[in-house]
């Protein structure tokens, strides 16, 4: 059994096998705003977690290195151990809107150069799935700065397999 984090709205998100469309979607999903750390933060030995038809985002205040991020918190200086990335798994993220805080539904492609998270989702552990989800925007400048960002939608790091499938 899976521990599940979802919309209440679920007839308003997308049925299961299909991707998000942020203009028909995003109203029925809960905004999930962080500032900072990631918005959604799975612990080191975490597994059988589920987050469905979500939307999650920055505040446009404090920069984010990444929205969401996998095995977080190990003993080895916050980063995982091999154990601790072995004990992190059956992790989905399904029908997400993942997003800096210059995109909105109604503008997917805004012409933001500086943005406020450099990462969509960071993923680290075993059996991790990321499929349906609309990620994107994540390439521009640090905030107030001419430095570019380490940008990614999806990275994954140690662990595996990994599913990632049917996103945009």
């Amino acid at each position: 059994d899976y521990i599940t984090v979802q919309s209440s709205n679920m007839a308003g998100c997308p049925a299961e096998g299909v991707q998000v469309n942020p203009p028909l979607h995003a109203a029925a999903m809960p905004k999930l705003v962080g500032s900072g750390p990631p918005v959604i933060s799975v612990n080191v030995r975490a597994h059988h977690w589920k987050f469905v038809c979500l939307d999650v985002t920055n505040d446009q205040k404090t920069y984010s290195a990444a929205l969401i991020a996998t095995a977080n918190n190990g003993t080895s200086g916050g980063y995982a151990t091999l154990e601790e990335l072995l004990d992190t798994h059956d992790i989905t993220f399904d029908r997400l809107f993942v997003h800096n805080p210059e995109v909105t539904a109604e503008n997917l492609h805004p012409q933001a150069l500086h943005i406020y998270a450099g990462r969509g989702i960071g993923l680290g552990g075993v059996n991790l799935t990321v499929k349906n989800s609309w990620i994107g925007s994540f390439a521009g400048y640090f905030p107030g700065t001419t430095t570019l960002t380490d940008s990614y939608g999806i990275y994954p790091g140690l662990g595996g397999p990994m599913l990632i499938e049917n996103n945009r």
